[in-house]
């Protein structure tokens, strides 16, 4: 049975009398563990310390005092509520081989994981959205001390928010990504806590039929992106209907990218998005035709060869949001059928996916679709299996036995 230690520290009255001071008031729980609280100009606060032996001197200041709001179990504690959790509370610092380590909160392992992202030059928003929505308490909580309760929490609360399940999927999956990276035997063995406490939602990849567009429309959406905005942002729009690249990849595109060396056949060498575990550097030759070719050639005109080919028409490189007020303005102008999902650049990738899984070239070949537009064959089933059947079985059509004249079934 818990053993409590009593002492005018368990009256608030009597607490605020106390003299105001920066040091807390402590009161021995046991050994290496006391309880302390700082008399505030408002509200106290609670403080643990550990100082047992071996050990490094640590306080952490874990809950406001009930010297005037009413105890509610979590945030504003009680003398005795403050207690039981001082006794629940492990050091965020451990001392191994003589050499004192850090803890590895979660916060901490979204900061390296917006790093990893930086130096390997992908969307560090993707850490920064997890953090967003991430309670401060979850944040700032060690990740071997995490628990399945706390991740399925999280994602419930993202559900409570109203997000689409495709995107609490994506943020599932830069979380995990954040956790995984962390290199600590202790996080590692702890690592069904966020795997098993948010799982994936089933279903969440659902296809993207609604923002399939047709030839006649990218051509016109292309039109008005070059009458109605900039010749840069026309052939920045260009690029993205001819090689269903997505933006980060085109974003990364340098001059010495554009291969003329066979000018009837221009080629654009594409840089892999590093996603998934595939993470080499590598580039992929996609067709381009001669229009395209030509503007992007007098795009680079005389720049290093290392200097990013599309460029703004303030001469900059684009970011990953500056087309977006551009897309949403010729989309609007283009007066398309209506549908119920938002037209987005990305459309354009997703129009140039189905555009090859029909052609007559490719013979619906998943394979070589996904390799094309740098993704997976299970992707590529997963988001467009029903062009490719639709497409087969018009294939196989052709191929059934003709009885001459038709006859109708009775």
């Amino acid at each position: 049975m818990t053993r409590y230690v009593e002492g005018n520290m368990q009256y608030p009255t009597k607490r605020l009398l106390w003299i105001k001071q920066k040091r807390p008031y402590w009161l021995e729980l046991g050994p290496g563990l006391s309880l302390g609280y700082r008399r505030t100009k408002s509200a106290g606060r609670w403080v643990v310390r550990f100082n047992g032996k071996d050990q490094i001197e640590e306080e952490n200041t874990f809950a406001v005092a009930d010297d005037y709001a009413a105890a509610n179990g979590e945030t504003v504690l009680d003398f005795w509520q403050a207690q039981a959790k001082a006794r629940t509370m492990t050091p965020k610092k451990t001392v191994k081989d003589g050499v004192v380590r850090s803890k590895i909160t979660l916060r901490k392992a979204l900061e390296a994981y917006k790093l990893d992202l930086e130096m390997r030059e992908q969307n560090p928003g993707n850490a920064s959205q997890v953090t967003c929505h991430c309670s401060d308490k979850l944040l700032d909580t060690a990740l071997e001390e995490t628990s399945e309760q706390d991740f399925s929490d999280l994602q419930i609360s993202l559900h409570k928010k109203g997000l689409k399940p495709a995107t609490i999927t994506r943020i599932g999956s830069s979380l995990k990504a954040a956790c995984n990276l962390v290199k600590d035997k202790k996080v590692r063995a702890n690592r069904d806590a966020w795997s098993l406490g948010y799982p994936t939602i089933g279903g969440s990849n659902k296809a993207r039929e609604d923002v399939i567009l047709d030839d006649s429309e990218i051509i016109r959406l292309v039109d008005l992106a070059y009458s109605e905005e900039s010749h840069e942002f026309g052939v920045y729009f260009q690029t993205h209907a001819e090689t269903g690249a997505r933006t980060k990849q085109i974003r990364n595109v340098l001059v010495k990218y554009l291969d003329l060396r066979d000018r009837t056949k221009p080629m654009l060498l594409m840089p892999a998005s590093k996603k998934g575990r595939n993470k080499k550097f590598r580039l992929e030759a996609l067709p381009i035709s001669l229009d395209l070719a030509h503007k992007l050639e007098k795009m680079a005109g005389e720049r290093e060869a290392d200097d990013r080919l599309l460029i703004e028409p303030s001469g900059q490189p684009w970011g990953p949001r500056d087309h977006s007020r551009r897309v949403d303005d010729v989309v609007a102008k283009a007066k398309l059928k209506k549908r119920k999902q938002k037209i987005t650049i990305y459309a354009l990738r997703h129009s140039s996916i189905v555009r090859h899984l029909t052609s007559k070239a490719n013979m619906a070949d998943p394979a070589s679709v996904a390799k094309y537009h740098d993704t997976s064959v299970k992707e590529i089933e997963a988001h467009y299996g029903l062009h490719i059947l639709n497409h087969t079985r018009e294939e196989m059509r052709k191929g059934l036995l003709a009885y001459g004249k038709p006859r109708l079934v009775a």
